[in-house]
């Protein structure tokens, strides 16, 4: 592949104008906050934008989830940044539906270099499983 030095120069700066992400939603399941995909796109385009980039995200087809791939154009040229596969949870349209969200936002702060403010690395999730799985695997004493 050939680098683009004009793209990537505009990428560099781009990347300094973009904020962290802002945990705009929660999850009700494991009580923690998280970005939404409106609050990455906010947080992405305009600099993006501003700096002569466009983002478009490609979406394939997978059995079991979702394939998304982030693809950066401007200045004569064009970054592909890998592909994101998010599973389905549910094998129906609202299942595929939330897994599109996860991949599209993923591949996107993958694409950008951006993070969410107070990022717990999935630490309070963990947790939660843990202390789950702590307390079913508690046996009753006998009576």
């Amino acid at each position: 592949m050939k680098i683009n030095n004009e793209l990537i120069t505009a990428l560099i700066k781009a990347q300094t104008e973009i904020e962290s992400v802002s945990k705009d939603a929660k999850n009700p399941a494991f009580n923690s906050g998280y970005a939404t995909l409106n609050a990455v796109l906010l947080a992405v385009k305009e600099p993006l934008n501003k700096n002569g980039i466009y983002f478009h995200q490609v979406v394939s087809e997978h059995d079991t989830g979702v394939v998304v791939e982030t693809i950066l154009y401007g200045h004569g040229g064009s970054i592909s940044n890998g592909r994101v596969y998010i599973p389905a949870p549910k094998n129906n349209p609202h299942g595929f539906g939330s897994a599109l969200s996860y991949a599209r936002r993923y591949s996107l702060m993958l694409a950008t270099g951006v993070g969410t403010t107070d990022d717990d690395d999935g630490n309070a999730a963990v947790a939660a499983r843990l202390e789950e799985h702590n307390q079913a695997k508690k046996v009753k004493p006998k009576t």
